[in-house]
């Protein structure tokens, strides 16, 4: 796969085989909860919990948005970020873990200036923080400010 192909894919399994190295097992819970998340509005009931055995639609929509959600918790492996553990400034992280607490995604772009601040100019770390689309619990850049793996 070329990094055009893992940009643009809308099939999530097809992102999968271009992961170079074995989902760690947070990551593949992290990505799993967030599809699950993605219908649970539809589980009511006790009963209706049994749906995230199904929570794999076979739309074509819900195909893209677990691309999404691989871009988001995977970044890009064509372009592999190191994070300098010093760009982890208090306000920085804590920034980044009221976000991934609180679920906050709309918060994002907060991040970028704080970053900013602690001297990150990595384009690729700042643009996903500014950028809107889909965030969700696991995401790269905001584990690369919190030092999760």
């Amino acid at each position: 796969m070329t990094e055009e192909e893992w940009l643009t894919e809308h099939l999530a399994e097809a992102l999968f085989c271009a992961l170079a190295d074995p989902l760690s097992p947070r990551k593949s819970r992290l990505l799993a909860c967030a599809c699950c998340r993605r219908v649970w509005s539809a589980m009511t009931d006790p009963s209706c919990r049994h749906a995230v055995a199904l929570s794999e639609p076979d739309s074509d929509v819900e195909k893209a948005f677990q691309a999404d959600l691989l871009r988001d918790i995977f970044g890009n492996p064509f372009r592999p970020v190191a994070f300098d553990p010093t760009r982890r400034s208090e306000a920085a992280v804590e920034i980044a873990a009221g976000i991934y607490e609180d679920r906050a995604f709309e918060r994002m772009p907060k991040s970028s200036p704080a970053l900013q601040d602690a001297g990150c100019d990595h384009p690729d770390i700042l643009s996903h923080c500014r950028e809107p689309g889909t965030h969700v619990r696991g995401c790269w850049a905001v584990d690369l400010v919190m030092g999760k793996e």
